[in-house]
C-alpha cells in the first residue's frame, strides 16, 4: 500500500507542468513584514515570560531568607 502512494507521489512530481506564476513586488515585500512580526512577536512572548520565571524563582528565593 505504501509503495502505491510513493509511485503516485513521484508520477504526480514528475508529471506537473510548469506553472505561469506571477509574483508582484508587494509580494515579497508581504513576506518580509511577516517574517519580521513572528520573529519580534516571540521575542517579546520571551521576555515576557522570562520576567515571569525570574520573578517567581526570585520570590521563592526571598521568602526562604526571611
Amino acid at each position: 500500500m505504501k509503495r502505491c502512494y510513493l509511485l503516485i507521489g513521484l508520477s504526480v512530481l514528475f508529471m506537473s507542468q510548469p506553472a505561469s506564476a506571477y509574483l508582484d513586488p508587494g509580494a515579497g515585500s508581504l513576506i518580509w513584514q511577516m517574517l519580521i512580526g513572528i520573529v519580534l512577536g516571540a521575542a517579546f512572548l520571551v521576555k515576557m515570560y522570562w520576567q515571569k520565571t525570574k520573578a517567581l524563582f526570585s520570590r521563592t528565593k526571598n521568602d526562604e531568607n526571611k
